[in-house]
């Protein structure tokens, strides 16, 4: 590929992959810089297929990698939001508009990481069933159960919300 498509090309994919990053990593900074290392490696290691779903294989196995590298427990208890919450507050202004994506992130923060993922790779990366099943090595019912699984609690969460809000 020559240069300039390449450029176009992380330039296309640049804000979905930061945000899935961001999710996964909870700090600004190491998103960034994991969007711009699996772009490279996926790069260097795709072969055929969908380059979208290989490029978030690939960071999302560079994430759990360094992860497990490192030895840290990856807190599934909402407190990824916190670190969200102290980033630059350009990120937070083009993340957080209006109170109810904020109470929305918060309920997606609550979910497991499974859902998580399914969750964003489904609805945000735009991902079908099958690049989801391949890249978590689960059956593709498996990933529309994950997924109506997680709708629901984000459902469930949010009216709870609002509810708590009322009193």
């Amino acid at each position: 590929m020559e240069k300039e498509a390449l450029e176009k090309l992380y330039r296309t994919m640049y804000r979905e992959l930061f945000l899935y990053a961001l999710f996964l990593c909870g700090n600004r900074h190491e998103a960034e810089d994991l969007v711009q290392e699996a772009f490279v490696k996926a790069l260097l290691s795709y072969q055929t297929g969908n380059f979208h779903a290989w490029m978030c294989t690939v960071m999302r196995n560079m994430f759990f990698n360094e992860r497990r590298k490192r030895k840290k427990e990856f807190l599934d208890d909402g407190s990824v939001l916190n670190t969200v919450a102290v980033m630059d507050e350009d990120v937070l202004e083009t993340l957080f508009k209006e109170e109810r994506k904020q109470k929305l992130v918060r309920e997606m923060m609550k979910l497991p990481q499974l859902m998580k993922e399914v969750l964003l790779e489904s609805v945000y990366m735009h991902m079908d069933d099958a690049d989801i099943s391949h890249m978590h090595h689960i059956s593709k019912e498996n990933v529309r159960q994950i997924r109506s699984r997680a709708k629901k609690k984000l459902i469930n969460g949010m009216k709870e919300g609002e509810q708590d809000d009322n009193k």
